[in-house]
């Protein structure tokens, strides 16, 4: 399985994207999505195991307590930092070593449809104000954003599968002060969990399925999402922990990964016990 590092300008991409690619312009995603798509966007060109390259950042973002001025965006799924990852089965959390925010840990293969990659880091006063409002709504806090990034895997499909075979959309919505961070999960149409080579069958299903959640690298602090590494996790777009089916909240400067007040807010219950007993334990914010 190839690793490829590669982003370009959504400007240059659209000259040879394949034919039932998104054209130029905002998509047309699900209401509760950030928008993307933009002029200002970059995609992640297609490929299998591999990574944007190196994305400095305008304004640092604290995660576990740690100061980060830039990421990569993994195309199997994860936003991480120090380093890029192309592993494509989801491993148990705690790692060592691997600092991640993981929207959806599992094998995508962007070669395999016209589903693409877009990121791009805003200021926007739109899109800082929409920020501002959605964290005060969930937290309870008032929170002034500086800068937000947005990383967004639309209409993917994973290894071993096709142009008709399923496809997911989420994306990642990362949102600092330079001091606080919050990180937002949004879901749209999840279809398959697992790709051929981490034991999925034909439909996607099945095997090693994905996982949701972040990774200090410390191999002790962690916060996994209920529904992860099993089968119930495909349905995680009919859940919430904020009140907006589809979407997750969570504050991740600290030592430990924050909730919000808890309002219309569930739970997966894992069809594996060892996915809640390996569970870390988020406080309430």
């Amino acid at each position: 399985m190839a690793v490829f590092e590669l982003s370009v300008s959504i400007l240059a991409v659209c000259a040879f994207l394949p034919t039932g690619a998104p054209a130029l312009g905002f998509i047309d995603a699900p209401m509760h999505f950030y928008p993307y798509g933009c002029q200002e966007d970059k995609v992640v060109l297609p490929n299998d195991d591999g990574h944007s390259g190196q994305i400095p950042l305008s304004c640092s973002i604290r995660f576990y307590q740690k100061m980060y001025p830039c990421l990569f965006i993994n195309t199997n799924g994860l936003i991480s930092f120090v380093n890029p990852i192309s592993q494509y089965t989801p491993l148990w959390f705690p790692q060592r070593s691997c600092r991640l925010i993981a929207p959806y840990w599992a094998d995508v293969d962007t070669t395999e449809n016209a589903g693409r990659i877009y990121f791009r880091e805003s200021k926007d006063n739109a899109i800082l104000n929409r920020a501002h409002d959605d964290i005060r709504a969930a937290f309870g806090v008032n929170f002034s954003p500086r800068s937000v990034f947005i990383a967004s895997w639309h209409r993917i499909t994973f290894f071993g599968g096709s142009e008709v075979t399923p496809v997911s959309t989420f994306q990642a919505v990362l949102i600092t002060n330079g001091r606080q961070t919050y990180v937002m999960f949004n879901y749209g149409d999840i279809a398959w969990t697992t790709g051929t080579m981490s034991g999925g069958d034909c439909n996607g299903l099945g095997g090693v399925p994905a996982e949701v959640g972040f990774n200090a690298g410390d191999r002790s602090r962690y916060y996994t999402q209920f529904g992860s590494l099993t089968p119930n996790i495909i349905n995680i777009r009919m859940d919430t922990n904020c009140g907006l089916r589809g979407r997750y909240m969570f504050r991740v400067d600290g030592r430990e990964v924050l909730l919000p007040t808890p309002k219309m807010y569930g739970h997966f219950t894992p069809v594996n016990s060892r996915a809640a007993l390996r569970r870390g334990k988020p406080k309430r914010g």
